[in-house]
């Protein structure tokens, strides 16, 4: 499942319309979830659950995203209506391989992506604004997914290939 941050994180802060749309859908197949990456381009900013408003393509936007659905969210802010989390290995995120992927933003460069994926993974801070709201962070998270193959050759395979290291890496520390 691969849907826009809107239908998912967006029910954070409005629920209605397209905010949130997707939550109904992911709480019931929740059981049953494979993974889920989120979209996080094309997207604008969004509101993480500090309330502060993140800009698409930093690495404060990619944990607090994230951080919602590892962690469980009210749903518009309702406390009494909360998206409960998903398992970390059910939870990636999907990102643009290469600037002319998202050509309304979102991309985020591998050295960027790569400190948002060490707080995720190991609760390493950065310095961003964003806190996780796991200290020891989330060893189980699944991992990342590119938009798209053609466009991660076209860019000299920068994303498989940064991405792939990191991810071996990860493995080898088990």
């Amino acid at each position: 499942m691969a849907p826009e941050t809107a239908y998912v994180q967006g029910g954070y802060s409005a629920y209605g319309s397209i905010w949130g749309a997707y939550l109904p859908i992911i709480y019931g197949v929740k059981d049953k979830l494979t993974y889920i990456h989120v979209q996080h381009y094309n997207a604008g900013s969004g509101i993480g659950m500090d309330g502060n408003n993140y800009n698409q393509g930093t690495a404060d936007y990619e944990v607090a995203m994230a951080d919602m659905l590892l962690h469980g969210f009210p749903v518009g802010g309702n406390a009494n209506n909360i998206f409960p989390p998903l398992r970390s290995d059910q939870v990636m995120i999907g990102l643009p391989a290469a600037p002319a992927a998202a050509p309304s933003g979102g991309y985020i460069s591998p050295t960027e992506m790569k400190k948002a994926l060490d707080y995720i993974i190991k609760g390493i801070p950065f310095g961003g604004k964003y806190k996780l709201s796991s200290q020891s962070g989330y060893p189980a998270f699944r991992g990342l997914m590119s938009w798209s193959i053609n466009w991660d050759a076209k860019n000299n395979f920068e994303f498989s290939n940064n991405y792939r290291t990191y991810f071996d890496s990860l493995s080898l520390q088990k």
